[in-house]
């Protein structure tokens, strides 16, 4: 674990931000240290992040799919203990996820 500065983008605005490397179990987590220095709102009526003159929408984890086919146009094949990065077309209501990670399932590939 560790930390790391990176440039996040929300709504209109990209900002550099340190970020804590640690392993949890939700997709993203904006601490108070971010709200803070970049004077956000957050409305849990609306369900609304307000970051200067942009609204975002939040979207709760309950309500994002995990589960999405890819397709790609060539087969691939990644060589055990590696990792690629590729292009592919998501199906389905994809709107909510900029980038993914797939994994493989234990059972199926081996």
């Amino acid at each position: 674990m560790g930390h790391v500065d990176l440039p996040i983008t929300i709504g209109n605005y990209t900002i550099i931000q340190k970020f804590t490397v640690a392993e949890i179990d939700v997709p993203a987590v904006i601490g108070y240290d971010f709200l803070h220095k970049n004077n956000c709102t957050i409305d849990m009526g609306k369900g609304v992040l307000l970051l200067k003159d942009s609204k975002i929408d939040c979207i709760k984890e309950s309500q994002m799919s995990s589960t999405f086919k890819i397709k790609l146009s060539d087969k691939l094949t990644i060589p055990p203990n590696t990792e690629v990065i590729i292009s592919g077309i998501v199906e389905g209501d994809s709107s909510s996820i900029m980038n993914a990670i797939v994994e493989p399932i234990p059972s199926k590939h081996t």
